[in-house]
């Protein structure tokens, strides 16, 4: 599936471009103070993880939930601040907390930091150990939606796939085969508010 494209993919249409440009004046400036974004992983995906030997979790102040409904598991992580701006969709998000994968069938572990969402690429990345730069881990895909308020942006993207880079490296870290590049593991959703 081809990645999100900027602007008319995640705005609809130039109307909603016109009107978001309209609003970036007042918006453009304004740092991230705080919000949550959420990667759901669905039941499918987990499923066949597990299966695989592979499980992952949120630690170090993110946190995790479990739909008995459906299977998928949500990855929630404290945004801390950021220039994101989703009116011309430039900037990034930072965040608290880590992604821990494990592969119980090769006893091996990584611990990826820094989390990101960085608009320009379309991407989350992340820090894996012994890395002094971020890797993109997710690419943002399928169909976008945004708003925004003087306070406050939130913005979605119905699917999220392994980014090539993040793939090779978490398969490399944990001496696996199962991580795929462009598989869709799930969905994403940030909303943070903003400093006045």
């Amino acid at each position: 599936m081809p990645k999100l494209t900027r602007p008319t993919a995640l705005l609809g249409g130039l109307t909603l471009l016109a009107a978001g440009l309209l609003a970036s004046a007042s918006a453009a400036s304004a740092d991230a103070t705080g919000g949550t974004t959420t990667l759901t992983i669905t039941g499918a995906y987990a499923g066949s993880a597990a299966t695989a030997g592979v499980v992952a979790a949120a630690t170090d102040g993110a946190s995790n939930s479990y739909n008995t409904g459906s299977g998928s598991v949500s990855f929630s992580f404290p945004v801390t601040g950021g220039d994101a701006n989703v009116n011309n969709f430039t900037g990034s998000l930072q965040h608290q907390g880590s992604l821990v994968l494990v592969d119980y069938k090769t006893a091996r572990s990584v611990r990826i930091t820094d989390l990101q969402l960085d608009f320009i690429d379309n991407t989350v990345t992340g820090r894996l150990p012994g890395q002094t730069a971020s890797t993109p881990l997710f690419d943002l895909d399928g169909s976008g939606s945004s708003s925004s308020t003087a306070t406050a942006q939130s913005f979605s993207a119905t699917a999220l796939d392994w980014d090539s880079a993040g793939a090779a490296a978490v398969d490399q870290a944990l001496r696996t085969s199962f991580v795929v590049a462009g598989a869709t593991v799930g969905s994403f959703q940030t909303s943070y508010t903003l400093s006045s």
